[in-house]
């Protein structure tokens, strides 16, 4: 077998085994996305806003979400918004939500 024919069947499998713990992982984001209430400002689709002056994030870098999402929760900033939450979501949580966010069209 060549390398070609290596490289090729090495990405298949990655696609076929990677897909469903990828759609695990981004319906984790989804659910993580309501349960904190990120929609409550940044709209169910997270590109509808529904107040002045919130940034639509759908389509955002995950990786710009995330971090930006770390900072708020660490200063506290968002304390308002997830107020009916018993705890501020983890890093996990939100590199779940940030997954989940970024894959929305913007």
């Amino acid at each position: 077998m060549n390398i070609v024919s290596k490289a090729w069947l090495c990405g298949a499998a990655a696609l076929l085994f990677g897909t469903p713990v990828q759609a695990q992982q981004h319906a984790e984001g989804g659910k993580a996305y309501a349960v904190f209430n990120c929609g409550q400002c940044h709209g169910e689709d997270a590109r509808t806003p529904n107040k002045q002056g919130v940034p639509k994030i759908a389509g955002l870098d995950s990786r710009y979400i995330a971090e930006q999402t770390s900072k708020l929760i660490d200063s506290m900033s968002h304390k308002g918004a997830i107020a009916g939450c018993a705890e501020p979501p983890t890093r996990a949580q939100i590199q779940a939500i940030a997954e989940w966010v970024s894959r929305q069209p913007n």
